[in-house]
């Protein structure tokens, strides 16, 4: 490997400037995609662990193409990649897409090679690839497409690389150390190199896709959602069902960023429940896509209303979440009374005085009725989970609602893969936990709760994600001691309403340490310091969250019942009000709560069982831990 363009290459150095733990090296790439370093100087590279990007020239479409990697053996894996360019290995079914990859790496000759290596890359390989892939990948495929430069010069981005990386290992060093140390360096040197332009970097990463969503990019699942909707123009309402931690909110913030692209002038209003404004507003800020700038309202019910304003989308997020009006109904955020959200929808001024008999005689459409009635020049993208439903209030009859849409009704896409559990590690595992978790509380279908129920659930036990405790010092130290291992995650403990609301706002004295543990005064901050709080949270302040490590407390408002061989509703040990109201459904409300409370954890949970028989049932399954 000979050395060329006068003697510059390779450049060797420290960055930033004198940093002993962060070395690279930089190399141009000759005709077989072989980094130009001398070879004494690659056998010794060849003994750090390393991260490495292959940068192509400027292509003549104006494009560059990357390939980020990751090895123990520099000299074995550029000889590989140097072999694709040669020759065709490949199956039958992915001929094409090899091909595609492949020509790819034809691309790479005469560009850039960067490789990475020292103290804080060597013991951080996985994560560190991992990151700078999905960085790439949300960037360069979303962001920067979403933000081209509107005059016609951006110089678009491709990244070779066919996944999204290893797994990162669960002894690796704390992510933020990591990611200040490492990752924010790598970027900083390629924005210095002039090879990333200013829009990428890591702060968006962190706040917005690894703090809010456990999703990166797109499944191919929610790939052909959203290109059906952006292809069809003339359908009035879509409609987009799917589970607990499916990717719904994910697929809605990567339509409006396309949708923006698609169509730059386009009134974009979104409805979602006010606990999810502040999150929605971040998210779409951080993606370059802030709302007040680019014709995109975050928007109550009664902002929604407003009679001078046009939009040509409306997307609702959980519209199971909406009212469905009843005359004793729970309103939606943003409206003062059930009175005066009556009076909107019917189109009553607010200052006008109605008797009871007028009052009785008024129309109560849904929320959702509404909405598709005054806005039927707009296209209405919704998604919903009607076995998330919690008040009397709540809309569990979204497709009913759009029955007169047959179209829409009868072809709604749904979102199937679970994305939350395990963070996708494994999917058929997470997939077989959330049936598990509904047939146990009897959501949607209902398997007999005895032995043959047991030896079909048991292989759950296996990956150690759901402990039962046996007492509830166990329950509460769960949580402690994932606080204390994973600083920078999310660790919180959980509750149903199994508790009466007390003026102190005791949960539970802990025995045997003292502690006490009350319920959780704001759900905002409850969640925003995860980690340093000592309450208990409720449905309401994590629903549509994704929590890291969760603790959850069930109480005497469910129990097993033996004769039956499935669980009940015990309405004496409910203490939600909000519940309450509705008297005929509120097995199903409190079911639904659960539902949510044990479907919020991505890496882990522990679940304390009052009821001694359920308890007992559940630890046939799943052992008892306190770790």
């Amino acid at each position: 490997m000979t050395n060329t363009e006068n003697n510059k290459f390779p450049r060797w150095g420290k960055y930033p400037k004198n940093n002993p733990k962060f070395n690279y090296v930089r190399a141009k790439l000759d005709v077989k995609i072989i980094p130009e370093i001398s070879d004494e100087d690659f056998r010794a590279l060849s003994d750090f662990p390393l991260i490495y990007i292959y940068i192509s020239p400027i292509q003549s479409d104006g494009r560059r193409y990357y390939y980020i990697g990751q090895t123990i053996d520099v000299s074995r894996r550029t000889e590989e990649h140097g072999k694709k360019i040669e020759r065709y290995v490949i199956k039958e079914d992915k001929k094409e897409l090899n091909k595609k990859y492949d020509k790819r790496f034809e691309s790479f000759k005469g560009g850039d090679y960067i490789a990475f290596y020292g103290e804080n890359i060597s013991q951080n390989l996985n994560y560190i690839e991992k990151v700078l892939i999905l960085t790439f990948i949300e960037e360069f495929n979303f962001l920067n497409f979403v933000n081209m430069n509107k005059d016609g010069d951006y110089v678009g981005k491709l990244l070779a690389n066919k996944d999204r990386g290893n797994e990162s290992g669960k002894n690796q060093s704390s992510r933020e150390e990591v990611e200040e140390n490492v990752i924010n360096n790598i970027l900083n040197f390629l924005k210095k190199s002039k090879f990333i332009d200013d829009k990428l970097n890591l702060e968006r990463v962190t706040s917005s896709l690894f703090a809010e969503s456990p999703f990166f990019e797109l499944t191919e699942n929610q790939n052909s959602i959203l290109n059906e909707i952006l292809e069809s123009s003339d359908k009035h309402i879509h409609l987009i069902k799917g589970g607990a931690g499916t990717g719904k909110t994910v697929l809605l913030l990567h339509l409006i960023a396309h949708l923006k692209l698609k169509r730059p002038n386009s009134q974009i209003a979104i409805f979602v429940r006010n606990i999810h404004r502040d999150r929605f507003k971040k998210i779409l800020t951080s993606y370059g896509l802030k709302p007040d700038e680019n014709d995109i309202d975050i928007v109550t019910f009664n902002q929604l209303t407003e009679p001078k304003k046009k939009y040509d989308y409306i997307i609702i997020d959980e519209a199971q979440r909406t009212t469905r009006i009843t005359k004793d109904l729970i309103y939606p955020t943003g409206a003062k009374s059930d009175t005066d959200l009556l009076k909107k929808i019917n189109g009553i001024p607010n200052n006008k005085r109605l008797t009871k008999e007028e009052f009785k005689k008024l129309p109560c459409p849904s929320v959702l009725d509404y909405i598709k009635k005054k806005f039927e020049d707009s296209q209405l993208i919704i998604s919903y989970n009607n076995t998330q439903c919690l008040r009397k209030g709540d809309n569990k009859y979204v497709e009913e609602t759009f029955k007169d849409v047959q179209s829409v009704v009868n072809n709604t896409p749904e979102l199937e893969t679970q994305l939350r559990i395990l963070k996708n590690n494994d999917s058929k595992f997470a997939n077989k936990f959330i049936t598990f978790i509904k047939n146990l509380l009897g959501i949607e279908s209902r398997e007999g709760l005895d032995d043959r129920f047991v030896s079909k659930y048991k292989d759950l036990g296996e990956k150690g994600y759901f402990k039962i405790a046996r007492n509830t010092e166990d329950w509460a130290q769960y949580i402690t001691d994932k606080q204390s291992r994973f600083s920078e995650k999310k660790s919180l403990r959980l509750a149903g309403y199994c508790k009466p609301l007390k003026k102190d706002k005791v949960f539970l004295k802990v025995e045997s340490t003292g502690e006490v543990l009350k319920w959780s005064k704001n759900g905002k901050k409850y969640r925003e310091y995860a980690n340093k709080t000592k309450e208990v949270g409720n449905v309401y302040n994590i629903h549509g969250f994704d929590v890291d490590f969760t603790s959850v407390y069930i109480g005497k408002d469910i129990y097993l019942d033996e004769k039956e061989k499935c669980i009940k509703v015990d309405k004496d040990n409910s203490f939600d009000t909000a519940t309450k109201k509705g008297v005929d459904q509120i097995d199903e409300f409190v079911k639904n709560a659960y539902y949510i409370l044990l479907t919020r954890a991505v890496y882990g949970q522990m679940v304390y069982v009052e009821d001694d028989k359920l308890r007992e049932f559940l630890l046939k399954i799943f052992p008892a831990d306190k770790n």
